[in-house]
């Protein structure tokens, strides 16, 4: 699940800042990309941190909706990957921007 994400048609891959994967009830891997730039060149650079939580990121979630209610209180985007398949690995992808006095990675 993510609050918010960039989807071509077409291409293999979604691009999201965050994403909250469900593990249980009340159990969410939660990948989240911070942007930033360097003080001197400006260069662009994203960091990655990886957290458990007890709810998702950005989406208002009840553990334990009353009968009429749903878990999710607001929009949020979600895949469904089958019910047979499971997430075996994520890759994490990596580009080096260097400058006249900086560089990042």
């Amino acid at each position: 699940m993510s609050d918010s994400a960039d989807i071509t048609f077409g291409s293999s891959a979604i691009e999201v800042m965050s994403v909250s994967v469900q593990l249980g009830l009340r159990n969410f891997l939660i990948l989240q990309s911070a942007w930033g730039d360097t003080p001197k060149e400006w260069l662009n650079y994203h960091c990655l941190s990886a957290r458990l939580s007890e709810a998702p990121r950005g989406i208002t979630y009840k553990s334990n909706p009353q009968a009429n209610e749903t878990s999710y209180c607001r929009d949020h985007l979600e895949f469904h990957l089958g019910a047979a398949a499971s997430i075996a690995s994520i890759d994490v992808l990596e580009a080096r921007e260097i400058g006249d006095m900086e560089s990042v990675t």
